[in-house]
């Protein structure tokens, strides 16, 4: 039996996140790397908090169209933009953790589904290649929801009780 498609909301809603490869075409990747590479000045890791906003140069990401259509079937039509945004060179994570307003499971209005759903997207785009930076961008399915399950989940709750 063939499996149905899935939709991006269906994707987003079940998993917390959807993945949009080849979002820029590569003469685009090359550009936002060489202007990266020149803001850095040559640091192997650098970052430029609202960078986006501050940089002309990067304001073409915001409007898009592959992003824009990715973020309203998620959310819809009516999405805005929210100026928070950075630019990183070299830059990871220490580890897991949810981009939300309030990153401590189950603690937060944002966390709190009954009455509205949280509607806040983060929209990261990774210009590097596996094969240039040993880099793998890693996401938990579901972890956005409460009720699911990883070790850092687990264990908060286990602190918190619930």
């Amino acid at each position: 039996m063939v499996a149905a498609h899935t939709t991006n909301a269906e994707s987003f809603s079940k998993d917390g996140f959807i993945v949009v490869r080849g979002l820029l075409p590569p003469e685009e990747v090359a550009l936002y790397v060489g202007r990266l590479k020149a803001l850095a000045g040559g640091a192997p890791r650098w970052t430029l908090p609202d960078g986006v906003n501050r940089h002309p140069e990067f304001w073409p990401v915001i409007f898009n169209e592959r992003l824009l259509a990715a973020v309203r079937e998620v959310l819809g039509p009516e999405v805005r933009y929210l100026p928070h945004n950075d630019l990183h060179v070299g830059f990871s994570s220490f580890s897991w953790h949810r981009d939300s307003v309030s990153r401590e499971f189950g603690d937060g209005p944002d966390w709190d589904e009954t009455q509205e759903p949280y509607r806040i997207v983060r929209v990261g785009i990774y210009l590097q290649r596996f094969a240039d930076s040993q880099f793998r961008l890693g996401l938990v399915p579901g972890s956005h929801r409460p009720g699911d399950s990883t070790p850092r989940q687990r264990r908060a709750r286990q602190r918190t009780g619930a």
